[in-house]
């Protein structure tokens, strides 16, 4: 009996001890362990962002010159067809001329010259209205007073961009354009063609399709990896890669509090934000010389922060 507290003490140094050993391992092993494991992520993770923005920028900047080589070609079509001596007589022919024959040629040589100039892969057609005798000349549907006109829209986005910014001779507008029970999304370039008797409201007009744009844009239609986006002064989604959101406010695609139109005021930058419910890796760059954005963003799946 009197060996049994000797053994209560053995057994308790020993249960310490064992403690002690134990607490050493995992304080000495697997802690300097798992600092490095987390070390080790925390470096892959911001390597694999700094990676993916470098990735992103790159698209932005072909993107960028794409838009400006595209938008700077169709500035360069409007001012010489602005610039025509031919087409501006022929705009300022009135209802009462019509009938003369001169009237018919030239409007079929202008009609030809617009197919011919219109670019094949891109252009879905150019348009000239006249405010005089309220008669369009196509490229695509040839000449017909404006009243069986196919595509009604045409004049009245023109009309509503006049009023609202009169002092400009040229606009850029999204817009679903109505051709023969087809209303394609288009961007539509105007330019105001100046006459005597009608100033503001003669024009010129270029739609340039939105499906032929996104093959120079993109190889993939498919959001499951991204988009990329074009956006206007005031973050209106004018191109969209995979077609889903086109004329959408950008602020409606992101959660409420990302601040989603703060970030895109300044120059090229890249952020993680929720974006339709996921977590993406957000790119975007000025499209300078113009007042466009292009942004870019691809989806971060396992790799959130």
């Amino acid at each position: 009996m009197s060996k049994l507290p000797f053994r209560r003490l053995s057994n308790a140094q020993f249960q310490r001890l064992f403690f002690k050993n134990t607490l050493s391992v995992f304080l000495s092993i697997s802690v300097p362990l798992l600092i490095s494991v987390l070390a080790v992520y925390s470096y892959c993770h911001s390597s694999l962002m700094a990676e993916t923005d470098a990735a992103n920028l790159r698209s932005l900047e072909n993107t960028r010159a794409t838009v400006e080589m595209i938008v700077g070609e169709t500035e360069s079509m409007l001012l010489r067809y602005a610039s025509s001596d031919d087409l501006n007589d022929l705009l300022r022919i009135t209802k009462e001329q019509f009938p003369d024959y001169s009237f018919i040629r030239s409007a079929r040589e202008q009609i030809k010259i617009m197919s011919l100039a219109a670019r094949p892969y891109l252009d879905h057609a150019i348009t000239a209205y006249s405010e005089v005798s309220d008669f369009t000349f196509s490229s695509l549907l040839g000449g017909q007073a404006c009243t069986y006109f196919s595509d009604q829209t045409l004049l009245p986005t023109y009309r509503a961009l006049k009023e609202e910014e009169p002092s400009q001779s040229t606009y850029c507008v999204l817009r679903q354009a109505d051709y023969l029970d087809y209303s394609p999304w288009v961007l539509t370039f105007y330019r105001t063609i100046p006459t005597p008797s009608s100033p503001e409201n003669t024009f010129i007009a270029i739609d340039v399709s939105i499906n032929m744009l996104r093959s120079y844009l993109t190889d993939s239609t498919s959001s499951e990896n991204g988009a990329i986006l074009i956006l206007d002064a005031e973050n209106h989604i004018l191109f969209d890669s995979t077609g889903e959101h086109l004329g959408a406010s950008l602020a409606s695609l992101f959660e409420e509090g990302s601040e989603s139109d703060s970030f895109l005021s300044g120059e090229e930058g890249a952020a993680t934000f929720q974006v339709a419910g996921s977590p993406q890796r957000v790119s975007w760059l000025p499209l300078a010389p113009t007042s466009l954005r292009g942004l870019i963003w691809v989806q971060l799946g396992p790799y959130d922060a």
